[in-house]
């Protein structure tokens, strides 16, 4: 392993980029963070230079780099489980007869809730898909069951990525990106 320069400091930026909306995200941040490998006066001086070069975001952190990285994980995987409620929510709303706008509408209103992330079908299937809530959620599934001795925690991530790969393929979203991520274990359900 090469070792950095000693002038040279590695911070750590993780991106909140929506694919949807990159380019926005980019030039109109929600939040700026920056991880330090530690937290000396020499790292957190970078880190402030560095803030000074990126778009003012209304909320700004210089923090550990490991903490920085599981905020991007963490809130990226809350807004995968709640994407499969809303999926089950649906199912609830179809399966009574209701209506499950009137219900996700009426639930938007609570500002505890937000208002992002209440379609249960988007982009033409349902799940929580694209790159990164596939992705980050296997990856922070896997550092979980590494880092913490919870059997239920652990039977709880597993399944939500088997209730969301049954959605996701059964609607036919994202299979060649479930494959990337889980391999030979995902197999496309024909229509």
């Amino acid at each position: 392993m090469q070792k950095a320069h000693p002038r040279i400091i590695i911070l750590n930026s993780p991106e909140f980029l929506t694919e949807a909306n990159a380019r926005r995200d980019v030039a109109k941040p929600m939040r700026n963070i920056i991880g330090v490998p530690s937290d000396s006066p020499r790292h957190r001086r970078a880190a402030r230079l560095l803030l000074r070069i990126l778009p003012r975001a209304p909320f700004e952190k210089i923090m550990r780099a490991r903490d920085a990285e599981l905020v991007k994980y963490g809130g990226n995987c809350l807004l995968y489980i709640k994407t499969l409620f809303i999926n089950i929510l649906y199912d609830a709303a179809e399966g009574l007869g209701g209506s499950f706008a009137e219900v996700a509408e009426a639930m938007a209103a609570d500002a505890r809730l937000g208002k992002s992330h209440w379609k249960a079908i988007f982009d033409g299937g349902r799940g929580a898909g694209g790159h990164c809530f596939i992705k980050d959620f296997a990856a922070f599934s896997s550092f979980y069951s590494r880092v913490v001795k919870d059997p239920a925690g652990r039977a709880l991530l597993r399944a939500a990525e088997k209730k969301n790969i049954a959605l996701l393929l059964g609607s036919g979203k994202d299979a060649e990106l479930l494959r990337g991520v889980y391999g030979a274990k995902v197999r496309s359900k024909k229509k």
